[in-house]
Order: structure tokens, then sequence, then C-alpha cells
């Protein structure tokens, strides 16, 4: 250190790091910051948003239970790095959700991001996730550039001057660390500046090329004094002097006049301690590894006291992975007590999870359960970064699941969806949600995210080609073809859209005689197509509830196999008539059929088991039979074990009929039903028909006419 710097060379310093721009903030006295850019914040996750959520609503509560808040006048929440706008989303989303559990907070908020130009005003609108919070003015930029000018609210049709009303929430989040900082230090009392470039990339430089006594500026000298003695605590110690924050924070203090609660976090130095345990090693591979931004770890110890002497109350918390927190409140009583009740809700470990969080998902491989997945996800806050940070391996363990539990991972991926924001993420996330929401039967979800996608980047032929791809897999097969033939007009060569009109080809032409259409429900989003073998993996899932089959007489099937065999089977016997009932939103819900036999037929049904109860295979009968009857079906006849009450109840719902028939053991727990004839007056027989359905069919089963006659039945 005592070769490394002499006195003297005090001019000549516009060339240090950050001088110019520190010069530019100061031109003229009009505090500009025109020359940061509206970058994310680095620490931006929905787990910090929780915690920052957390934190604000507990200085509203704090603030309402004190009388400080007028509740006709709304809280503002004024963000200083809202990014495209992406923060701004994730942190509305969040607190929406924290105070939809708050019924006893009866105050609205707004959220500002600040914009220093209208270039970043236009690029706000954009945002299409944004809009409807642009709109009900939820969000409303505020254009302030630091000048000395009043700072505007710039509504949808107007322009107003921004006045505080109530206690203001201030949100730096990690932009003093994008700032630039000088770097002093201290050797025997004298204070020195580094020439940051020169610091970095030649180490043949000589000590006073590098370092240049700057002990006779007063202003630098005596904000060192002031915070603990630097000059004499400090000896041969790095110190990152934030001069621009500096100014910056004064700026703010300027714009809100109103009491306030400000948040910084950012990696830096919360005290004297911390900083005396870094050396100039340290600092040099910091600069090295961020050598196009040259920035430094944050002075909070400076910081604290620069807050001290624009009169508010601070606290600097030290988190895990170097990151401090900086919690400051301005204009309030009982500021200490309330900065140490706040404080404690810190949870010191929060950012270093995210690394952590993020790290594990990487490393995890496919035989990893998807259980322990799910659990870093929910950790995480269902952060889409994390769903990001190992794809491939997660969607390979869902594609192999047999297990899935399928209802789980879409409430998950809907917990996903909604912290995404186009902003923060790359083009990619739109696609790689939409494959994780079609394997897990959430088709409602992948198009939505399909569609945001064209919305935000144009009709990629990657989109598209899942929008078809969607609409084929959910009973939309004749919109699925018309789009696939424009698409296809557009990029003839494509593979994805070549692959897709060989197997929707394969489908239509099996789809040979007047019973193989599909059916379309006149209300309910649900579409019956005949049953193929695109249907079977959907099929054997819902198809798990073992009562499925025992209550309908139906095989067992416990594999993939298995299915493929029993559809093909049916495929081949010209009487069978199989329907996959498809949901818009959901896929494969439940199926129908009818075992034709010359004027008659025997109905079957089933719900899927993620969908009982919700009507959908009551509805899909109906379909049905109204279709048999336009081709000429008159008698519908169809049974139930008298233990099933379920599908009892269903048949009933239809409109189906007891008929006054039993079976002889073993099979005498049936009872038999009938659909009453369209053509009445054709005056059938119904228990005749039934026997004689069985005995045309060649069915193992003796039923015999009942004593009570069908008009004898009591319902």
């Amino acid at each position: 250190m005592k070769h490394a710097m002499t006195k003297g060379h005090e001019d000549n310093r516009d060339h240090l790091h950050g001088r110019s721009v520190v010069k530019q903030f100061n031109k003229n006295n009009k505090k500009s910051f025109n020359f940061f850019s509206h970058s994310h914040p680095d620490n931006i996750s929905p787990l910090i948003a929780a915690h920052w959520a957390d934190l604000i609503i507990h200085y509203w509560k704090d603030c309402a239970a004190r009388g400080e808040l007028k509740k006709n006048q709304q809280l503002d929440i004024i963000d200083f790095m809202p990014g495209a706008g992406g923060m701004a989303g994730l942190m509305i989303n969040t607190l929406d959700s924290k105070l939809a559990v708050e019924p006893d907070f009866e105050f609205t908020y707004r959220y500002l991001p600040v914009i220093s130009h209208r270039e970043y005003f236009y690029k706000l609108q954009k945002q299409v996730q944004l809009k409807k919070y642009l709109i009900s003015e939820k969000i409303i930029p505020l254009f302030w550039n630091g000048i000395k000018q009043e700072a505007c609210l710039l509504r949808p049709t107007t322009r107003e001057i921004w006045k505080p009303c109530n206690p203001v929430v201030i949100l730096m989040h990690d932009l003093w660390e994008k700032l630039p900082q000088r770097l002093l230090a201290v050797h025997y009392g004298e204070i020195f500046e580094a020439n940051i470039p020169l610091l970095i990339d030649d180490k043949n430089k000589q000590g006073s090329e590098i370092w240049q006594n700057i002990s006779n500026n007063n202003e630098i000298c005596e904000r060192l004094n002031q915070a603990d003695q630097y000059a004499t605590r400090l000896n041969s110690t790095p110190i990152p002097y934030p001069e621009i924050v500096f100014n910056l924070l004064d700026a703010v203090k300027d714009l809100v006049s109103a009491p306030n609660f400000m948040l910084a976090a950012s990696e830096g130095y919360a005290n004297q301690h911390s900083l005396r345990s870094i050396g100039f090693a340290d600092i040099t591979r910091h600069l090295q590894a961020h050598k196009e931004t040259l920035t430094l770890p944050v002075n909070f110890h400076l910081l604290e006291n620069h807050h001290k002497k624009l009169g508010a109350n601070s606290k600097q918390i030290e988190l895990q992975g170097g990151c401090v927190l900086q919690l400051a409140l301005y204009g309030h009583d009982d500021a200490d007590f309330r900065l140490n009740r706040l404080s404690n809700l810190v949870n010191t470990a929060i950012f270093q999870e995210i690394d952590t969080i993020s790290q594990a998902m990487r490393v995890v491989g496919e035989d990893i359960s998807l259980d322990h997945r799910m659990n870093l996800l929910r950790i995480s806050n269902y952060d889409p970064s994390i769903f990001l940070s190992n794809f491939p391996a997660l969607l390979a363990a869902i594609i192999k699941n047999p297990h899935l539990n399928q209802v789980t991972w879409r409430g998950t991926l809907e917990k996903i969806w909604k912290n995404v924001f186009s902003s923060i993420y790359d083009e990619s996330i739109f696609e790689k949600i939409a494959m994780a929401a079609m394997h897990c039967g959430h088709w409602k979800l992948a198009r939505m995210s399909l569609n945001k996608g064209v919305e935000i980047y144009g009709k990629n032929p990657v989109y598209l080609a899942y929008l078809i791809w969607c609409d084929a897999r959910t009973g939309y097969i004749e919109k699925a073809w018309k789009d696939l033939k424009s698409a296809l007009s557009l990029h003839p060569q494509n593979t994805f859209f070549l692959d897709i009109q060989q197997r929707l080809d394969d489908r239509l032409k099996q789809w040979n005689n007047p019973w193989l259409v599909t059916l379309r429900h006149p209300s309910l989003p649900i579409i019956l197509e005949p049953l193929d073998e695109s249907h079977a993996e959907a099929l054997l899932y819902q198809y798990r509830d073992r009562q499925i089959a025992i209550m309908t007489g139906l095989p067992i099937l416990l594999n993939i196999e298995q299915v493929y065999k029993w559809i093909k089977e049916h495929k081949l016997d010209s009487g069978r008539i199989d329907y996959a009932v498809m949901h818009k939103d959901f896929g494969f819900v439940g199926y129908v059929n009818l075992a034709v036999s010359h004027h008659a037929a025997y109905f079957c049904f089933w719900a899927g088991l993620d969908f009982q109860g919700n009507g959908y295979a009551t509805e899909a009968g109906k379909l049905v039979i109204d279709f048999a009857h336009t081709l000429g079906i008159d008698v519908i006849l169809t049974s139930a074990y008298s233990d099933n009450a379920r599908s009892i109840r269903s048949l009933n719902k239809l409109g189906f009929l007891e008929l006054a028939a039993y079976a002889e053991a073993p099979d005498d727990d049936r009872i038999f039903f009938y659909f009453p004839e369209k053509h009445p007056e054709k005056n059938r027989n119904m228990v005749e028909e039934l026997i004689d359905y069985y005995k045309r069919e060649n069915l193992q089963m003796t039923i015999l006419p009942s004593e009570l006659s069908d008009s004898d039945v009591i319902f």
C-alpha cells in the first residue's frame, strides 16, 4: 500500500470510471437520471415479490392502526426499477392474492412505475399482460426524470401532477448495485481514488497511475469522517463510494413529500465490520466478473449515514449470499420501533434460497420424483425461472410417469403461469408452458400460453402447430384441419405441420360409415368423436378408477397395450360404436358406447375419474341417443348393477325407465332399463325386445319377465 499510492495527480480525473456519469447527473444542477436503463431487477422472483408484499402490507396495516391513512385516498407504490413492466405485474398479482385474505383492510392501492422518457411509456403500453391494469388505472406510469420539476401521472387520456396523499412505498430493488460507484481507499489518513479500468485491466501500471490522492475533496472527506471515522478505522480498505445514489436519494426526498417506506436490496456491505473483511483482491475479482458494467457491491453503511442526514431511520439486514436488505422510514414517528418490527419479518435466507432452488432443479435428473420437483416449485412460490431451469428433464419425467397426478400438476402449472410476464422471460416460456400443459391434459392453459405468444411475438410456426394440435386433441378436428391447411399454404415444408397432417389424415380416413362423425353439445364445451388409438393414453389414465370396469362390466385395462388391443377389437366389430367424450379445455373426459343390433342398441357410458360428477357423461349420452334415433335405432336398452346408485341416478336423469325383467343367477344383481320410444305408436314390448336382443347377440344371460308389467313399475 505504501508504494501503491502517492500524493498529487488530482487533475484530469474525468476518465475515472463513473465520474462522467456523475457529471451528467449533476450537470447544471439538474439531477437527471436518464442515464440508467429501465432494466429488470436481478433479484426478481415470485418468492421475493411475496416477501416484499408481506413487508408492504405490514407497513400499511401499521399506518392504518395509527390513523395515518386517509380512506378516500389510494396508497401509492412507486417502483424506480420496473423493467418493462414485468415487476409491476408480478407485484400486483402477489399483493392482490395476499390482500384477498385481509378482509378488514379497506384501502386500495395503485402501482406507479417511474419512467424518464416517453419511449419507455410506449414500451409499457405494449405489455399485453398489463393492459387491464393500465385501463383500470391500477398501474399509472409516473413520469419523472430527476430534474427539478413536478412528477406527472400519465393516465390513459390525461396527464396530471402527482401529489402523495397517503404514506408511500418506494421500491428500489437492486438499483443501487447497478449504478456506478467511485472506489476509494484510506492510506495513512489520506484518501485516494482508483481508476477502475486501470485497476483491473493493466497490472503493469504504477500505483500512482491507478490511485490518485483526493484528500482535498472536502465533501468526500467530511462524509467519510461523519460515517464513523472512516479515515482512522478503515486504513488500507477498499471503500465503494455511492455518490450517484446520494444524489438520487436527495432528489427522491424532494419528490416524495409524504412519509414513506423505502426498500432496497443489493449485493453489498452493511457495516464497517463487513467493509473491513474485504481486501483489494476481492474488489478486483468482483470488477473482473463485472467487466461490462464495472459495478461494485453497495456501501450500505454510507447510505445509512445519508438516510440519517435526510431525516430518515434506516436498518441494514445482511442476507445470505452477500446481499443486504435496507429498510428506510421517512417522516414517521416511533420509526426505530416500527423498523424493528418490519425487520423481524425478514427471512434472511430468502435471496439465497432462490439460487439454491434453481441449482437443485438444474442438477436433478429424470429419475428424481415429480413430487420433489413440485416441492421445489412450491418453495419458490411457483417461479417460472425454476420451471425453466431444467425443463427438458422435467418434461421427460412428466411424460414417462404413468401415475402422474394430472389434476395437481394442472394446478401447479396455473400458478406458474400466473407469474409469467413476457418482459421478464424469453419467448420460449410460452412454448414450454404449453408443452407441459398438453402432457398434463390442460389444453386450456396450453391455448392461453400459445395465444399469448402469438399476441406478443406473432404467428410463429411452432405456436401455430401446437394450437392446431390442441384443437385436434380436444375434439375440434375439423377446425384443426382447416387451420392446418392454411398453415401449410404458408409453410409447405414445415415438418411439424406435415406430421400433424399425416396423423389427421389417417384418423379421418377411418371415419367411413354414418356413425363415425363428431357430435357437438349445444351448450357445454364437449364434443363426441369416434374413439380410436389417439385416445388410448388419456383413456387409460381416466380409466384408473377400478370401479368403472366393475360397475360397467367392461374389461380391466391395466396398461397401454391392453387399451390399444381393446380399441382395435371394437373397431373391427361394426356393431360396436364407441365415442370419446372430449372437453375443449381438458381433452378426454369420458366414453359412450352403443352396441347396435338391427333396430336396437345397448347403451354404455362412463365418466373419467377426474371428471365424475360434472354431468359430462350424462350429456354425452343424450347426444348419442338423439343421434341413434336419426339413424333408425328405435330401441335403446341398458342395465346397471343394483348397487351402482350413481349410474342408476344418471340413467334416470337421461330418461331411462326400469324394465319389468330380471336375470337368473348368477346375473340376478342386474337392473334393466329402456329408453322411451321415439315413436310410441309402434307399441313395442320392451321386455321382449330385451330378450330378443340377448338372443340375437348370443349373450350368455337368461332374462325373464317379472311378475310386474312395465306399467306397474313404480319409480
